[in-house]
């Protein structure tokens, strides 16, 4: 019979973690939260962005069928340029079908609901295009990069 031996263990052996393994493990985890935290900033900066893009395809599409339902008048709807702004009242639904208080509505809406929102419905014959501008990229230094332009062009 084989008898197995017990050795004792050195007491200069190391048990545990040094303090600089646990430096490194912080330095490791810290440097991840902060690749998190700039991940969930551009997150927030990317979905804000795509909500105004879904916004103004709405209004685009909105205003289209308003011309569409309207095409004896679809004249009207071309008349104003790019219009910012507009009062709060304005942008109540209008309860007649004349192509004025409908398109100041809408232009509201798109002031109101896009930061720094402009829009323009153009007709030339019968084709109509819907451009909307809007402040978008915040963070760009640039003014110029900062516009995000929206153009839908329809047959009517």
């Amino acid at each position: 019979m084989i008898r197995a031996t017990h050795r004792p263990v050195p007491r200069n052996r190391q048990r545990g973690v040094s303090l600089l393994e646990v430096l490194i493990a912080v330095v490791v985890l810290a440097f991840g939260l902060l690749g998190l935290a700039l991940l969930q900033t551009m997150n927030l900066r990317f979905t804000q962005s795509a909500n105004h893009r879904t916004v103004a395809t709405n209004l685009s599409y909105e205003v289209l069928d308003l011309v569409r339902a309207n095409r004896l008048l679809k004249r009207t709807y071309a008349e104003a340029g790019y219009v910012s702004g507009g009062t709060p009242n304005a942008c109540a639904i209008a309860a007649t079908f004349d192509p004025g208080p409908n398109i100041a509505r809408w232009h509201c809406q798109v002031s109101q609901q896009l930061p720094g929102g402009e829009s323009q419905i153009s007709v030339n014959g019968d084709v109509a295009t819907v451009r909307i501008r809007w402040t978008d990229a915040r963070w760009e230094a640039n003014a110029a990069d900062q516009q995000a332009v929206f153009e839908l062009v329809t047959t009517l």
